[in-house]
């Protein structure tokens, strides 16, 4: 199974492969079946992504089977889930034209309980079953016993480079002051070199997590306390204003000042106790 370069290639449906983005899988086994896994803590950014592919998709693919594997989400933020719910109301034609077939994998968890009650929340727009054994499910949708092996083989391996990103947001949440890259590497267990080449196979690099990591704190900060802004940049490791606000609309698509404005207006519209 190929590492495909382009979600383009995946869309094709003529390649034998896969591609990976930090919490999903997309598989082609053939053109007429596919998979797709979500492990992890699902935000709406990377749902956004997977959305985006299936909408590109339409457009090259012809109609398919599909296993989706949920086993290993731990988390699926509230938006998400509404994002996914209206996703499905909104392409329903389409979705019932390209998926003649599908089977949802889950888990006995609650994450798993919420993901296996989808289809009991909106009508589901193609023939579903649901099961908490893979090897069932893949039989099912007529995959081999090598191709399952294949892709779960490939399923570990692409997760547990996903979960270096995680792992290092996770460090940097209490290092973002003073950012060093052999320190990190080290908390990580990995050289610099190798630290950087797993980020750069992910399609990130330290700069830019770091950066996410500094937006996201300054977000929380900017919704729970009065700090002015230029507080708020040094306080999270920005050198200068100029930086943040940069930064800042670049990964939030909007500027500082209308960002507080927004969050301004929201707190006052609250319904006072």
């Amino acid at each position: 199974m190929l590492a495909l370069r382009s979600l383009r290639e995946v869309g094709s449906g003529a390649i034998r492969g896969y591609y990976s983005e930090r919490h999903w899988l997309y598989a082609v086994f053939s053109s007429d079946v596919h998979a797709y896994a979500l492990w992890g803590m699902l935000e709406v950014e990377e749902l956004r992504g997977l959305l985006r592919f299936w909408n590109d998709s339409f457009k090259t693919m012809k109609a398919h089977a599909i296993l989706a594997d949920v086993r290993h989400l731990t988390f699926v933020s509230p938006q998400a889930f509404a994002l996914l719910l209206d996703y499905f109301r909104s392409n329903e034609n389409q979705l019932r034209k390209m998926v003649l077939d599908s089977c949802v994998v889950h888990d006995s968890t609650l994450t798993g309980a919420v993901a296996a009650g989808f289809f009991g929340i909106t009508a589901a727009p193609f023939p579903f079953s649901m099961t908490t054994d893979m090897s069932a499910a893949a039989r099912s949708l007529g995959l081999s016993t090598s191709d399952l092996s294949e892709y779960e083989t490939r399923r570990c391996v692409v997760q547990s480079d996903a979960d270096v990103v995680s792992r290092l947001q996770h460090i940097l949440e209490h290092n973002l002051l003073h950012v060093d890259s052999a320190r990190l590497a080290k908390l990580l267990g990995f050289s610099e070199r190798s630290m950087q080449r797993k980020l750069r196979d992910r399609g990130t690099s330290l700069s830019e997590q770091v950066s996410h990591a500094r937006i996201e704190r300054a977000r929380a900060i900017l919704e729970t306390t009065g700090a002015s802004v230029t507080e708020v940049a040094f306080a999270v490791g920005f050198r200068s204003l100029e930086h943040f606000s940069r930064s800042f609309r670049a990964r939030c698509g909007i500027a500082l000042s209308a960002y507080r404005t927004t969050i301004t207006r929201s707190s006052s519209s609250d319904p006072k106790p």
